[in-house]
């Protein structure tokens, strides 16, 4: 388990950080308004785990958590296939 928070100040914003910022600030956003993020912060939790493994093929899932005063509440579960690609193989 990690925990991570993600700084708007920092160079990398992902999408799905970009889609919350923008759901928070134009909730009650009057009409003819633009709104400008001085500052925000997002935390979460995601558990992951190894469905399936094999020499070729992983198959993973996480499921991802918001923490707010020590409470968690489940916003995304995430199921994954990943190729397992040998960097050591010489051609």
């Amino acid at each position: 388990m990690k925990v991570s928070e993600l700084a708007w100040g920092s160079s990398a914003k992902p999408p799905w950080a970009a889609a919350a910022d923008f759901a928070a600030g134009i909730t009650l956003l009057p009409l003819g308004s633009i709104y400008a993020t001085i500052d925000a912060s997002l935390k979460l939790l995601a558990r992951g785990r190894v469905v399936s493994a094999s020499r070729l093929l992983t198959v993973c899932a996480a499921d991802v958590f918001a923490v707010s005063d020590g409470k968690e509440t489940l916003c995304a579960t995430l199921l994954g296939t990943a190729r397992n690609i040998d960097i050591t193989a010489r051609a």
